[in-house]
């Protein structure tokens, strides 16, 4: 998970430089369930806690003003969505919130919130 960011991170500390490229086009996408959400945002935030050292509020940052433009399209152009989108984020920051203090989880309840629960026997 989150080896993009890895290998950003890498890249930098070797000298290297990274750009932001707003004219390339990328096609991205997962159409996953509430459960799946929340078990994505689980195991990307124990990837991004190690890449990062656990400086949370980055993560946050980014992701709650991610979250505030989404809610601003959807209720501009698809109110509809407004339900289903609340729960998506509730699920994502939930996910999130309990893969960054993982530490004090039961190994148990790891593999159940995780997307790859093989991950959990090696440790």
């Amino acid at each position: 998970m989150c080896e993009d960011q890895q290998w950003s991170q890498d890249v930098i500390k070797a000298g290297f430089k990274t750009a932001y490229e707003p004219s390339s086009v990328v096609i991205h996408s997962h159409n996953y369930s509430l459960k799946k959400t929340f078990q994505r945002y689980f195991d990307s935030a124990i990837s991004l806690s190690e890449i990062i050292n656990k400086n949370f509020r980055i993560f946050r940052k980014i992701g709650l003003t991610y979250m505030k433009k989404e809610f601003n399209y959807i209720i501009k152009n698809e109110l509809t969505l407004l339900p289903y989108l609340t729960a998506q984020n509730a699920s994502k920051i939930l996910g999130a919130l309990l893969g960054f203090y993982q530490e004090k989880i039961p190994i148990i309840l790891k593999k159940r919130f995780s997307m790859h629960s093989y991950y959990w026997q090696i440790k």
